[in-house]
Parts: structure tokens; C-alpha cells; sequence
């Protein structure tokens, strides 16, 4: 809830939510709940994996190929 919170504080509607220390993908989850859009970044593969499933596991409709032009 408190990062939902900080994600409406200081993002327009819609807005992108930029975290460059993804971690376990909290923020990622909180931005997409509260319908906005995020670009994760993590230096570490075990935690941007982890991140990765985790927002997938949140956000259903992100876990589709992506289109050959892109997404």
C-alpha cells in the first residue's frame, strides 16, 4: 500500500514509473495495480528474475508472447 501510495504521489495518470533497482519487482507491482505503466532495471539476474515472475504472477495479461514488430 505505501508504494501504491508514493506512485500516486508523484505520477500523472498513466504515467511511466521508472525503478532502477527493481529488486523483487514491488514497485513494478504496485505501478501496474494502480494503472500505470513501468520499466523495471536490475543488475542482478537471480533478482530480475525473481521480479520477473513475481509481476507476471500479479499481472496475468503481461505473460503473452510478444508480437515479432515488438510489444
Amino acid at each position: 500500500a505505501l508504494i501504491g501510495w508514493r506512485c500516486r504521489l508523484v505520477t500523472p495518470p498513466g504515467g511511466l514509473i521508472l525503478d532502477p533497482f527493481a529488486g523483487s519487482g514491488s514497485t513494478g507491482i504496485a505501478a501496474l495495480r494502480g494503472g500505470f505503466q513501468f520499466v523495471g532495471v536490475e543488475k542482478n539476474a537471480k533478482w530480475c528474475e525473481v521480479a520477473r515472475r513475481r509481476i507476471v504472477g500479479d499481472a496475468p495479461l503481461l505473460n503473452r508472447p510478444e508480437a515479432p514488430d515488438g510489444p
